[in-house]
């Protein structure tokens, strides 16, 4: 499973939706300041 910070995912948003949508396959979210999480796409 691939994995990107809050910062790059800001950054990137429509293009990591795009990504999880069309590979389905799950991306995680990590975070510096707690818990991060899990984007999978609608299909999914």
């Amino acid at each position: 499973m691939t994995s990107i910070t809050v910062t790059a995912f800001r950054q990137n948003i429509y293009q990591t939706i795009a990504q999880v949508n069309n590979n389905n396959t799950p991306i995680t979210i990590t975070s510096t300041k707690g818990k991060g999480a899990i984007l999978v796409g609608e299909d999914d």
